[in-house]
C-alpha cells in the first residue's frame, strides 16, 4: 500500500524521477518511520515527520543532512560542482520536494492508505482543499520566493545606478541581471554574489538571482 501511495497514485503526488520500482526495492518500507502511515492514531506532525525521512532515504540513502530543505540544497550543489565542466544546467525536477511541499504530499499518502484500510478521514485534513466544490491538492502555502525577490527589478543602467536607477528607486540592490558594471553604487547584494563566486562557486549560481532563490529553496519538486 504505502509504496504504490509514495510513489503516486490517483490521489496523491509523483515524487519526479523517483519510480514505484526504486520505492518498492527500498528498505524504507520496512523502518519505522514506514509503519507511521498504518498507524490510525498517527498525529499530523509524526506524519510529516516520518514522511520527510522516508523521502529524504530515496534521494539519497545515507542522506545526513534533517531536513529536504537542507538536502535539496545539498544535492544541488553536487550537482552544480557535477556540471560545472560542461556547463550542463541542474535541472530542479531532480532535486528532492521542499519540505512544504512534502509535508503536503505526505499527509494524502497516509489517508490514502487508510482509506485503502478502510480508514475513512476527512481529506481536507490531509494534504487536500475544498475549491469550487471540489478537492483539489495543496501544492504550498508558502510563497515560491520571498516577494522582494518575486518583484526583483533589473536597471538598464551603464553608470554608476545613482538617482534614476530603476532598483534604487524602489529600494532594491543591483544583481548580476542588471545592465551595470564595476562602477554601480547600489550593489551591496552584487558585491556579496561577487564574494561567492571568488569561493569557487559556479558562474551560474548568481546569474538569476531569482531561480537562485527559487530553485534552493522555495521550488516544488513535487511532481502534481
Amino acid at each position: 500500500m504505502l509504496s504504490h501511495a509514495l510513489s503516486g497514485c490517483d490521489t496523491t503526488s509523483g515524487l519526479f524521477g523517483v519510480g514505484k520500482t526504486k520505492v518498492f526495492k527500498s528498505d524504507v518500507l520496512k523502518s519505522a518511520n514506514a509503519m507511521v502511515f498504518y498507524n490510525p492514531e498517527a498525529s499530523k506532525s509524526q506524519i510529516i515527520e516520518a514522511g520527510e525521512s522516508l523521502i529524504a532515504t530515496l534521494y539519497l540513502k545515507s542522506a545526513k543532512e534533517t531536513t529536504l530543505d537542507q538536502l535539496r540544497y545539498h544535492l544541488y550543489k553536487k550537482k552544480l560542482a557535477q556540471n560545472s565542466k560542461t556547463l550542463k544546467k541542474v535541472d530542479p525536477r531532480r532535486l528532492p520536494p521542499t519540505s512544504e511541499a512534502a509535508s503536503h504530499h505526505s499527509l494524502r499518502v497516509y489517508h490514502q492508505v487508510q482509506e485503502w484500510k478502510n480508514n475513512m478521514l476527512p481529506p481536507t485534513d490531509f494534504g487536500w482543499i475544498m475549491s469550487h466544490n471540489q478537492l483539489k491538492t495543496i501544492k504550498r502555502i508558502k510563497d515560491v520566493a520571498p516577494q522582494n525577490i518575486l518583484k526583483v527589478i533589473q536597471c538598464g543602467c551603464t553608470g554608476k545606478c545613482t538617482g534614476k536607477c530603476s532598483c534604487k528607486k524602489l529600494n532594491l540592490d543591483c544583481t548580476h541581471i542588471c545592465g551595470c558594471g564595476d562602477d554601480c553604487q547600489n550593489r551591496e547584494m552584487l558585491m556579496y554574489m561577487n564574494h561567492l563566486m571568488s569561493q569557487n562557486m559556479t558562474q551560474r549560481m548568481v546569474v538569476n538571482v531569482k531561480l537562485f532563490y527559487i530553485i534552493l529553496i522555495w521550488g516544488e519538486g513535487v511532481q502534481l
